[in-house]
């Protein structure tokens, strides 16, 4: 990733110390980040506006539940850019105070996401109670804090690090192919610069008759443009129209701006996200 920046950054992470947001934001943009929590991903959007921090991540798709469409909104409304990405794997471990075992364990909590994720474990302890919660390392805080006895989180190993929890049990979610993407967002001119790209996140309006998309499409790939990803949005205020968000990777700058003016001339709204080097997968 070509990113340059002085450390060490306040970054914006979704969920508290031990998420998976954080270990998305030191694999990228080093340990010796100052990691600020936000519980939901507008208040993370907002503390990057006002500059109480100097970057975020934010989760935006994951390879097996698809993309995070709120998020799209969120940054499409936003006056932020995408700098980078990084693309985690997602390991899931059962953590609990010292001292349990398996067989102690009455209880299960974390984020819906993460139960989803591990269903094939938790389907081999059919006399644990599941429980649903806003984020997995809160789980795991809330335990290590209350000193709960008989209860367990779902979540990662940096959780267990930072709240003195033993994995009784490590990588139990049952596809372990599961990847989540991230977005490296800062303010326009903030403190992160990117020295390359080959990608870029777009969104743009077609007019409101057959064959506008193909026809934008089309032009895309006429100009050598590679398109990877297309997600549709409700268009608010105008029933049954819609936003679309694109990925675009390219091999030559100039490339993508044929593309850009192309989109400038054709779209009836167009809006660049970012320009960024195109994320790497992290085991």
């Amino acid at each position: 990733m070509t990113l340059e920046y002085e450390s060490p950054l306040r970054v914006a992470i979704q969920g508290v110390r031990g998420a998976f947001h954080e270990i998305a934001a030191r694999e990228t943009l080093g340990n010796d980040i100052i990691p600020v929590e936000c519980l939901t991903f507008r208040e993370l959007v907002a503390a990057t506006e006002s500059e109480k921090v100097d970057a975020a991540l934010m989760a935006i798709e994951n390879s097996v539940a698809g993309g995070i469409l709120p998020n799209y909104a969120l940054l499409r409304n936003s006056e932020l850019q995408i700098v980078g990405e990084v693309y985690l794997r997602i390991v899931q471990n059962l953590l609990a105070l010292p001292g349990e075992t398996l067989e102690s364990i009455k209880e299960v909590e974390s984020h819906p996401m993460a139960i989803q994720q591990c269903t094939d474990f938790l389907g081999e302890h059919p006399e644990w109670k599941i429980i649903e919660s806003e984020d997995t390392a809160l789980s795991a805080r809330k335990i290590s804090e209350g000193e709960i006895r008989g209860k367990a989180a779902i979540g990662s190993s940096l959780a267990a690090e930072l709240f003195g929890l033993n994995i009784l049990a490590p990588e139990i979610e049952s596809n372990k192919e599961n990847y989540t993407r991230f977005l490296i967002l800062t303010k326009k001119d903030g403190k992160i610069r990117n020295t390359t790209s080959n990608k870029a996140s777009i969104c743009f309006s077609a007019k409101h008759e057959p064959g506008a998309l193909a026809a934008i499409l089309k032009d895309i790939a006429d100009c050598g443009v590679d398109l990877t990803m297309l997600h549709s949005l409700p268009k608010v205020g105008a029933k049954w129209e819609y936003i679309f968000h694109a990925d675009l990777v390219y091999d030559s700058y100039m490339q993508y701006l044929q593309a850009v003016k192309t989109l400038n001339e054709t779209a009836t709204y167009f809006k660049v996200l970012g320009e960024y080097q195109a994320g790497s997968e992290i085991f």
